[in-house]
């Protein structure tokens, strides 16, 4: 069975023998009947070896880049499972032998890569497929003649509730309500930047926009569409699509450029303005486009009369700007400080968000914490200072914008309480100090103490590194670590190399068996031109590094409490 078409061809209907259709058409039998959402509308879809595998309800909705139906699998079970199920469409500007590999590539890394990044405001992908077009039960045989048909679908889980178009529309929303909306939109934003989330492979949503979030009951907003997703270093857009009302004006002025976060971040702009003012920005990348948005916003802020209507204006203005690299980095900060200005609490009320409403108080109180941090060069690398006692005020927390931890930096104390339990590795949670010192030694005495079940934990020390733009921490580092017997088959604590935000680099030996984390030890790492080293009492380890970087110092922690305390750094 032949994999692709060749690409002259394109796939044939077994039934009439005719060129099938690349865009949906509605067998005539069933043309213009309206049935009800709940029930099936005569159609299925499936992969070519099961092409009714998927039992299509409702009419469907039709996006920029294809039509989304509910779905119901049924099999052998006693109850159907519901899903969203997608047909991809061929874009105007396509070849006539679209998809080519590189769209069925991107599409399959794609649905890996959301695979493995939880969020409750970003919808989960569960497989993609390719079969023939929606049809009527048993019109196309499965592969009936070693031809297979390349009509490309996705499946993501079914969430439940209006768009977020439909209820601003319809007036449902306070504004907290709204001003939530847009919170819970920047996380998932958050999510799809950052390195750390997505396994080192950060990407573009591009289409973001009021039509493509769901409001769940339980779940707050959700971004449902994410066909158009590409990864930051895509580079060159052949299609270029995009969606004018949400696109920022470096898109509109070119929509096949290489794009960035920050297109993604004026669209977020946008949709708080949608809420806001309950119509889209100005489709215009001219310069009158940003004094009528202004002038529109401040009208409907003044509705809503927040206690300073002229500041919470300005504020979602910022990420409207003209100019890419003046809208802030930070959308869930930007988010919960819009919620602030308006006057709004920033946790939900319970009846309609309980799982997050601890969480969230908590984020207020460490982002409290973080913009009233003064954050001071560490080691001048001009004068380098042998043996100095570290200044405290230089690191910051990282991570608590993800989940809030309590961190106490004190004198010469760092004390880290990072999320424990099943959530111990869905982020990085620690401190950073920026420097730009090449050789760079720390002591101190630590020990970690744990809660609970025994799970995995540890923290690892990178003196040499870097914090990129979404707060997410670079370099390589010194693990000691607990490892449990899902880890490894002889649990303990072990000392091993690994590089930040991901794990060990390759080439690299076992783990070295290490002294008890949990008891107070000496620990003096090192890190000069290519040798990294960390001593604990007395024994020491060595690896060697790929390349020699210089920064600053990062501190990460994991699945249970880390106090330093006697901390000494020297650098050059």
């Amino acid at each position: 069975m032949s994999p692709h078409l060749p690409a002259d061809e394109t796939p044939t209907d077994p039934a009439t023998g005719s060129e099938a259709a690349r865009a949906f058409v509605v067998p005539g039998s069933i043309r213009g009947r309206k049935p009800p959402s709940d029930q099936g509308n005569g159609l299925f879809a499936g992969p070519n070896h099961d092409p009714d595998r998927f039992e299509l309800i409702g009419q469907g909705l039709r996006g920029s880049e294809g039509i989304t139906w509910r779905g119901r699998y049924r099999g052998a079970l006693r109850r159907p499972v519901t899903y969203a199920v997608k047909q991809l469409l061929r874009p105007p500007s396509a070849p006539g032998s679209w998809p080519a590999q590189a769209d069925i590539q991107r599409w399959q890394d794609q649905r890996h890569l959301l695979q493995a990044v939880r969020n409750d405001h970003l919808v989960r992908v569960h497989d993609l497929f390719f079969g023939p077009e929606p049809h009527q039960p048993a019109t196309y045989p499965p592969v009936a003649d070693g031809r297979e048909y390349w009509v490309p679908y996705l499946v993501m889980e079914w969430v439940n509730g209006p768009t977020l178009q439909a209820g601003i529309s319809q007036g449902d929303f306070d504004l907290a309500q709204r001003l939530r909306c847009v919170r819970d939109l920047a996380e998932a934003v958050s999510v799809l930047h950052s390195a750390t989330q997505t396994s080192g492979n950060p990407v573009l949503h591009r289409d973001i926009k009021p039509d493509n979030c769901i409001q769940d009951p339980e779940r707050g907003t959700v971004l449902v569409d994410l066909g158009t997703l590409r990864r930051i270093d895509d580079g060159y857009d052949s299609l270029g699509m995009h969606t004018r009302q949400y696109a920022a004006p470096e898109v509109l002025r070119d929509p096949f450029s290489p794009r960035t976060q920050a297109s993604d971040l004026y669209a977020l702009g946008a949709v708080a303005y949608f809420c806001i003012v309950a119509a889209p920005p100005p489709a215009d990348s001219g310069p009158s486009a940003a004094r009528i948005m202004r002038q529109e916003l401040t009208a409907a802020v003044q509705e809503w009369k927040p206690p300073d209507a002229r500041a919470f204006a300005d504020h979602i203005m910022l990420m409207l700007d003209p100019d890419p690299a003046r809208r802030p980095s930070r959308p869930q900060q930007w988010a919960d400080e819009a919620l602030v200005l308006a006057g709004c609490p920033l946790a939900p009320s319970p009846r309609r968000r309980p799982r997050r409403r601890r969480r969230t108080l908590a984020l207020a109180l460490a982002l409290t914490t973080v913009l009233a941090a003064t954050v001071t060069k560490l080691l001048p690398s001009s004068h380098p200072p042998s043996g100095r006692q570290a200044d405290v005020h230089a690191f910051r927390q990282f991570g608590n914008e993800y989940i809030p931890f309590p961190a106490h930096l004190t004198a010469n104390r760092i004390t880290l309480s990072p999320p424990g339990g099943q959530h111990r590795y869905d982020h990085l949670w620690g401190a950073y100090a920026p420097a730009d010192a090449c050789a760079t030694t720390l002591t101190f005495d630590a020990r970690m103490t744990h809660t609970g079940p025994q799970a995995g934990y540890g923290y690892a020390i990178a003196p040499r590194s870097s914090m990129d733009d979404t707060r997410t921490p670079h370099g390589y580092s010194v693990q000691y670590e607990w490892q449990s017997p899902d880890i490894n088959a002889k649990p303990g604590a072990y000392l091993r190399p690994a590089e930040l935000p991901g794990g060990a680099w390759e080439g690299t030996t076992d783990p070295s068996a290490a002294p008890d984390i949990t008891q107070s030890h000496h620990v003096s790492v090192s890190a000069t031109g290519t040798t990294l080293k960390m001593t604990v009492d007395h024994a020491s380890v060595a690896y060697q590094l790929p390349a020699v970087e210089c920064g600053g110092i990062t501190i990460r922690a994991w699945g249970a409490t880390l106090d330093i305390t006697h901390l000494k750094i020297s650098a050059t």
